[in-house]
């Protein structure tokens, strides 16, 4: 097998694509869990910071391979960013399951995801028997009334709005989020899952990685960062016990 970096186009439909990028253990035994890392909303497959590079280099230094991308209206992905909705990012992270199961056929697959990226991920794991683990940072859930809040009422006067990075967001992908549990999603999944979360984010308030919690199987853990915001911004302690919690996390299910 290949070692080092390398970028894929993937198929998510008959005419568009996805970018993708593998990053492949370097002179280092090889552990058999593949991640898949799944970006928040109007980021890239790098996610903010960049952290998805630092992370995925961190997982490479240890054994695992790991596959970063963008879905379709971010990065270099293909569409533009008003014609993402909730199911063509299902469809895209579906996609690059399915890429990385052809890729890597020996290994486990793990989903790692911030923000929105958890829903899209809860959502594809409880419809698949080959997901191994996932590990949810940030949940995003109850999503239709969050984005209605945060999106109305120009894109129901117009039929679209401009969010603060520019980007245009239609009424789709308002609608695309009716209907959507996440806490039945994680429940469904019924994977060993970590839910880390900051208890000051007001982008995604704690409450709702509370509530998966008490919702979920008994296999679904909660690690709450003292002081955190959202995917912990400009906060290197908070960040730092995020990935600490996580990496021990994960060695508990992938050694032994």
């Amino acid at each position: 097998m290949k070692i080092g970096k390398q970028h894929f186009r993937v198929p998510a439909s008959t005419s568009t694509y996805v970018h993708t990028y593998v990053n492949y253990p370097v002179n280092v035994t090889w552990k058999h869990t593949l991640f898949i890392f799944s970006h928040g909303f109007a980021a890239n497959g790098s996610e903010g910071g960049r952290i998805f590079i630092e992370l995925s280099n961190i997982l490479s230094s240890l054994g695992y391979p790991s596959i970063l991308f963008d879905y379709r209206g971010s990065g270099y992905s293909d569409l533009g960013f008003e014609d993402m909705t909730f199911d063509t990012e299902l469809a895209d992270l579906n996609a690059v399951v399915r890429f990385g199961r052809k890729r890597f056929p020996n290994h486990k697959i793990a989903l790692w995801a911030v923000s929105l990226g958890t829903a899209v991920s809860a959502s594809v794991a409880s419809q698949r028997s080959d997901i191994a683990f996932m590990i949810l940072w940030c949940l995003s859930a109850d999503l239709y009334n969050r984005y209605r809040k945060r999106l109305v009422p120009e894109i129901e006067e117009r039929g679209y709005t401009y969010i603060d990075k520019g980007f245009k967001v239609k009424r789709e992908f308002l609608e695309s989020l009716k209907n959507r549990d996440i806490y039945a999603a994680i429940r469904d999944a019924a994977i060993p899952s970590l839910l880390v979360h900051g208890d000051t984010d007001t982008a995604a308030s704690i409450e709702l990685s509370r509530t998966a919690h008490r919702l979920a199987p008994n296999n679904t853990t909660l690690h709450e960062i003292r002081g955190g915001n959202h995917v912990f911004s400009h906060q290197p302690l908070q960040y730092k016990e995020a990935v600490d919690i996580t990496l021990e996390w994960i060695n508990e299910r992938t050694t032994g």
